[in-house]
């Protein structure tokens, strides 16, 4: 419909094995911030992608999927130019299984402009997988993302397999570990020379190889992939300071040029893999700050040359008899890049006096009035947090009392929102950047409009303070969903008065759905269910629902034949 083409902020459109038939309209070429368009085994009978459409390849859009195959004879082939449609496939018609379209051999052509005709490369990637080549098999997976990127932006005629291995690994990395929302990602996904991105030294990287690579401290967020451990000549990794998680896979002890291997401040959890044993070249590995539990193996104690080893084993969680230094179990220590420092706590002080700015609190004090009892009162508190952050920021003079309000608000909501992980993508919070640049905010003439933040692993809880994120009143979005979110529904949210959506589905949130939602009037669309609510749905929501009222949707876990349900809600009269 033409109210999709609207939705300026949609990232991925996936439209494939259906029974369109009408042709691809030029109004999604309005959707500027598309990065991937699936619209294969469809009924186009024939056309042409609309250049409108194209033009988005110049920007964000890296994956546009369709039923171009040069070779097809078939009605349902659609026209597309050589640098626009980065995959084509061959035209089934409609009907088709869906389940079917997921086995790459059987109906991928691979026609990539012409880069991968036969499938060469992705046969040559699945040959080398550690994992037999599922990844590759699956189209949505980081795998298969990276296979599209490398083979649509660059010709490997003539390239060793070394090097587009190596690409090939480092592209899955970027996917795999939320390279968008990196603090640092010059160069990565471009045709540059791998030695110019961000974290490959270029000391350490020769011919295109790289021997190490340094993304410290750099928000990577996820599971380390296999792929990492077919960089065979990687003498030194450091990821540490980051937020992975998972288990630390058995095959690094493939990487057997490995020196220096730190993964310390995550999230790394499971047993200590006898395969680090392995690594008869290691020299330095720092494992402390972890999830992780049991015995260093003794494999580990019995490499030659190891220097440095560091674990949590302070605690009756982690024993080891060789290690250099020991940490507390489950506590967070700074990084260090000299491991000899003899000094590697940080400083857990308090805040001194000099950190103290009495204008500025007062003036948020006397802003917050309503919201809570003796506000900044908790130097403990995610409001404090928030206040010390904002005095401190290099430019504060140069901001009026209601943007100081509204970062406050903002910012007390990410401390919140942050008490044992990071979110997966927080791009620009924490810095002196405008706030409308920031991961999940959009802004109309420098008013928040929207603030959108789902699957982003929030966790903690929703403060008071985030009322004051919306001043100016023209939030008309707000989504949290798909977190893990908890505790009780602040009253303040009733404070958003411009709301049409309200979205907090798929979270942990408690206790009773507070009454002030009523002053609400303009939502539209309001998402409670799949959490821990309970109670009757107040009767001042319920009246949103009234004729004369703009809700057309309210969802609870209100199914009164569903045990684990406990909101109370009339489905005829008020939820939908």
């Amino acid at each position: 419909t033409m109210a999709m083409f609207k939705w300026k902020r949609l990232k991925v459109l996936s439209l494939h094995d259906n029974q369109f038939d009408s042709g691809l309209s030029s109004e999604i070429g309005h959707l500027t911030s598309l990065q991937k368009l699936t619209i294969y085994h469809n009924k186009f009978q024939g056309g042409t992608i609309p250049a409108e459409v194209c033009h988005l390849r110049e920007g964000q859009l890296h994956f546009l999927w369709v039923d171009c195959s040069m070779s097809s004879t078939s009605n349902f082939k659609v026209s597309c130019p050589d640098d626009c449609c980065t995959i084509c496939f061959e035209p089934v018609g409609f009907g088709h299984d869906s389940e079917v379209s997921t086995e790459i051999a059987s109906q991928l052509t691979h026609e990539t402009h012409g880069v991968d005709p036969n499938g060469v490369i992705l046969s040559k990637l699945k040959a080398e997988a550690l994992d037999g080549g599922l990844g590759l098999n699956d189209l949505d997976s980081f795998q298969y993302k990276s296979y599209v990127w490398l083979v649509t932006h660059s010709s490997y005629e003539g390239v060793p397999d070394l090097v587009v291995s190596q690409k090939f690994a480092l592209g899955t990395l970027y996917f795999a570990l939320a390279g968008a929302g990196w603090d640092q990602n010059t160069g990565w996904l471009t045709d540059d020379d791998v030695c110019s991105w961000y974290g490959v030294p270029l000391n350490d990287c020769h011919n295109g190889i790289a021997s190490s690579l340094d993304l410290s401290e750099n928000n990577l967020v996820g599971e380390i992939p296999l792929e990492l451990m077919s960089m065979r000549f990687l003498q030194g990794i450091n990821f540490s300071g980051n937020s992975l998680y998972g288990v630390i896979p058995s095959e690094i002890g493939r990487l057997e040029f490995l020196e220096l291997l730190l993964l310390d401040n995550n999230f790394l959890r499971g047993r200590f893999p006898n395969e680090l044993g392995d690594i008869s070249t290691l020299k330095q590995l720092t494992l402390n700050s972890n999830q992780l539990k049991g015995e260093v193996p003794g494999s580990v104690c019995s490499l030659p040359g190891l220097i440095e080893l560091w674990t949590d084993c302070l605690g009756p969680e982690v024993t080891c008899e060789c290690c250099t230094k020991c940490f507390q179990y489950g506590e967070v220590h700074s990084i260090i890049e000299d491991p000899s420092d003899t000094n590697p706590l940080p400083d857990t002080s308090e805040p001194s006096n000099s950190d103290e700015n009495p204008e500025l609190k007062n003036m948020l004090i006397k802003h917050m009035t309503g919201l809570e009892e003796n506000p900044l009162s908790d130097k403990e508190s995610p409001s404090y947090e928030s206040y010390l952050w904002l005095a401190s920021t290099s430019n504060l003079n140069e901001l009026d009392d209601f943007r100081k309000l509204r970062r406050f608000g903002l910012m007390s909501f990410y401390f919140a929102t942050t008490p044992e992980f990071s979110w997966k993508i927080d791009s620009g919070w924490k810095t002196n950047d405008d706030e409308c640049t920031w991961y999940g905010i959009t802004c109309d003439d420098n008013m928040i409009v929207d603030i959108s933040l789902p699957s982003n692993r929030l966790s903690g809880t929703i403060p008071s303070e985030f009322a004051l994120a919306g001043l100016g009143g023209k939030v008309s979005l707000l989504d949290l969903s798909e977190n893990s979110l908890g505790g009780s529904l602040p009253s303040e949210l009733g404070d958003f008065h411009n709301l049409n959506v309200l979205d907090l589905k798929f979270n942990a949130f408690t206790g009773v759905i507070p009454a002030e939602l009523k002053h609400l009037t303009k939502l539209i669309s309001l998402r409670l269910h799949s959490n821990k609510l309970e109670g009757a749905m107040p009767s001042e929501v319920c009246s949103l629902r009234d004729p004369a009222g703009a809700l057309a949707e309210l969802s609870a876990d209100c199914d009164p034949n569903d045990l684990f349900d406990k909101v109370t809600c009339d489905t005829e009269t008020c939820c939908t």
